[in-house]
């Protein structure tokens, strides 16, 4: 992934998507796998994604008591601070930045838009993309359909 691209997916914000139902209960869990992360995800993905959004590509370490993690008390708040202690207290963990996800977030969110009549040249500055990439997305999607749908049309 170029650094362009990277920085476009910065601004998809995971914890956004699963409270607006974009993405369904286990997506996160399912990218994260079987890491340590990963057991933060089996018990909130809310909290992942969270982690994902402001701490994602970097390795966090977090303490076994949450009065020693200022920073993590004031990305989660301090009742989350205390679930995420609980569960990986002691440990220096990698969380991942989940870009595939994000990806697929932000592609659904435009196919979304485009359905509900947005113009192409709207949708690409709001998610500073170039029209060809909007399209690129929106053609994406509707050749997968036409895969799906082969072999299942009316007679």
């Amino acid at each position: 992934m170029n650094k362009t691209s990277a920085k476009i997916l910065e601004n998809v914000c995971l914890a956004d998507a699963l409270s607006a139902q974009i993405l369904v209960a286990g997506e996160i869990y399912a990218a994260t796998g079987a890491d340590d992360i990963g057991l933060l995800a089996a018990e909130s993905e809310e909290l992942t994604a969270i982690l994902s959004d402001h701490f994602g590509g970097t390795v966090i370490y977090i303490p076994h008591d949450m009065k020693e993690s200022a920073a993590l008390v004031e990305v989660v708040g301090s009742r989350n601070a205390t679930t995420i202690t609980d569960i990986l207290g002691g440990m220096r963990i990698y969380v991942p930045k989940l870009d595939t996800l994000r990806r697929q977030y932000r592609n659904r969110e435009i196919r979304n838009l485009r359905e509900s009549g947005e113009y192409i040249s709207s949708i690409a500055r709001r998610f500073n993309l170039s029209d060809r990439q909007v399209h690129n997305v929106l053609n994406l999607s509707e050749s997968k359909n036409q895969t799906k749908n082969k072999g299942y049309q009316d007679a």
